[in-house]
């Protein structure tokens, strides 16, 4: 079962959630003292406990048992942060064997063609009526009573929690911080130190698999992420803040570690720099298996089925690109003959004009031959690129990518390749 807390768009902490301070133009996380560690861990245990007691009760009594809390002003913050974060590790769920709007629909049809037909001196038999559309829909009137309204929110049934202690749940608000003020970044640089190179392989498969706009710099020790941020977008600012939140966990893992990012904050939307570092959590980001986007594992399956001229592997190598950093190919075509190497790269982001920027740079010079991918939404044409000259091309699809229409932008490069070699 995944984690709810990273499972939505509305489950990760906001502005409101957030201890900050503005020195000049830059904003500041205000840290956990001990005293206010203490208190937080007191608060943590109590919205765990208040849950772990709701268990197989209704929402409102689990909100009526987070209400008794007594929050002083200077806990505000904290406490509404770990409460979001206890209620994001909730499951609520419908308790009724039947559909609550066909219930309600069926029981106030049927009082309201009883109440039509009352004589002058009729009353109104409530009893009487919920017995007879029980006996229809072959429900008690006790079970037809409780099914009413079982699926307005407050009674929806607490029936599970994700375990967590009052320690992890504070660390958890920590992370939570910073993942909120991310939300509003423009820009956001990030520097990396990792002494394990299949560190830097996994992180940036993460990035692809995200969606995020991003570009690679090595530099002295580690790397540079250059991140575009969610401000930095005309649409799907939460969507993509929620990719960028889910990035957060991976970077902590690395050793040594640096944010600077560019925001707009509050609602003024001014422009902030914020600057944060830390170290390295204990979680096992490196045991976990590469990612590969669902239609990239897609194309994979459709490769090594049969003795076809081409290979495809996840590729494991990074290209260098003059004047665009880091290339990471999705995959690697070998070709069986002649074992020629071809990378394939899917650019399936956010908007076109980072396709166009990618593409342009990638004329200047390429360190192997590169078939990017581009979904036909972002109207790129495959035309863009010269095959004639340049050891790329461009494949467009819509859905689901085309096998055949693959092989053959793969053969006419890997002939490209071959009359360079031979010239």
């Amino acid at each position: 079962r995944p984690s709810p807390a990273l499972a939505g768009e509305n489950t990760l902490l906001t502005a409101e959630h957030v201890r900050v301070q503005r020195q000049g133009n830059a904003l500041r996380l205000r840290p956990l003292d001990a005293a206010t560690r203490a208190r937080a861990r007191r608060w943590a245990r109590f919205y765990l406990d208040a849950a772990t007691q709701s268990l197989g009760q209704t929402r409102s009594s689990f909100d009526a048992r987070c209400q008794a809390a007594l929050i002083s002003h200077r806990d505000r913050r904290v406490a509404a942060g770990l409460l979001k974060l206890v209620q994001d590790r909730c499951n609520f769920d419908v308790q009724s064997a039947h559909d609550p709007a066909l219930v309600r629909q069926t029981l106030f049809t049927a009082a309201s063609q009883a109440r039509a037909s009352l004589g002058e001196t009729d009353s109104f038999d409530r009893e009487a009526l919920l017995q007879q559309v029980g006996e229809s829909l072959a429900m008690t009137p006790e079970e037809l009573t409780a099914s009413l309204f079982a699926d307005l929110r407050q009674s929806q049934r607490l029936n599970h929690i994700e375990p967590i202690d009052d320690e992890g749940l504070v660390a958890l608000y920590e992370l939570g911080q910073v993942q909120a003020i991310l939300l509003r970044a423009v820009k956001v640089h990030v520097r990396l130190e990792h002494a394990n190179p299949a560190f830097y392989r996994l992180l940036f498969r993460k990035l692809k698999f995200l969606r995020l706009l991003f570009r690679i710099d090595k530099i002295e020790h580690g790397y540079q992420l250059i991140i575009d941020g969610p401000y930095s977008l005309f649409s799907a600012v939460t969507k993509y803040g929620l990719q960028l939140a889910l990035l957060m966990p991976c970077i902590r893992q690395c050793p040594q570690w640096s944010i600077h990012a560019w925001l707009c904050w509050g609602k003024n939307r001014e422009r902030l720099e914020f600057k944060h570092q830390g170290e390295a959590t204990h979680a096992r980001f490196l045991d976990t298996p590469e990612q590969l986007p669902d239609e990239v594992n897609a194309l994979l399956a459709q490769f090594n089925t049969d003795d076809q001229p081409w290979q495809a592997a996840p590729a494991t190598t990074l290209l260098h690109m003059p004047g665009l950093g880091e290339c990471i190919p999705d995959l690697v075509f070998t070709h069986r003959q002649s074992q020629t190497r071809i990378y394939f790269e899917v650019l399936g982001y956010w908007h076109r004009e980072s396709v166009w920027k990618r593409l342009a740079l990638a004329e200047k010079g390429l360190p192997a031959p590169i078939l990017f991918a581009v979904p036909m939404r972002l109207r790129v044409s495959e035309e863009v690129l010269d095959e004639s000259s340049l050891p790329a091309a461009i494949y467009t699809y819509k859905g689901v990518m085309n096998r055949k229409r693959i092989v053959a932008k793969l053969d006419a490069l890997h002939a490209h390749q071959q009359g360079t070699a031979h010239a």
